[in-house]
């Protein structure tokens, strides 16, 4: 189980968190199934001895894990484009690049143009990767907060 906890910490905070968590799930299910079949295959009269109930509660605790596992909501981030643009700042406008400004040259008004529209982009595309990368750390601190309890 601390090689389970281990994992979990090493996950990354980006969009591989939720293929990642399902197959550490699977690993604990894996686990909880074989403390199952310990338990099943004990006779009777020791099921409920010691040694039966630390599997039972094994079992219990690792069943547990998986499902606040499972219960958590990670599915990829809403596109959020208005936001980013908001974070992004206001979007140039080529009414704005007029060749009066550059030499009277309109290839030079819209060179510049595009090229405060391409770094307006950027910062738009920066701003939803932030936000992204914001987003999945939450989510990775929801999987590090669940933990198996024995």
């Amino acid at each position: 189980m601390a090689e389970l906890q281990e994992r979990i910490s090493e996950i990354s905070a980006d969009d591989s968190l939720p293929s990642e968590v399902e197959d550490v799930i699977s690993e604990i299910e894996s686990l909880r199934d074989e403390q199952q079949e310990k338990l099943d295959n004990m006779p009777e009269s020791l099921q409920s001895a010691p040694t039966g109930e630390l599997l039972q509660e094994r079992y219990d605790a690792l069943d547990a894990w998986a499902g606040e596992l499972q219960s958590l909501d990670l599915c990829e981030p809403d596109d959020e484009d208005d936001a980013d643009k908001d974070e992004a700042g206001e979007e140039p406008e080529r009414e704005n690049f007029s060749a009066e400004d550059y030499e009277g040259s309109e290839e030079k008004a819209q060179a510049a143009f595009d090229e405060a529209h391409s770094a307006w982009q950027s910062e738009v595309e920066a701003a939803a990767e932030a936000r992204k990368q914001a987003y999945w750390e939450e989510k990775l601190e929801e999987v590090q907060y669940c933990e198996v309890s024995l």
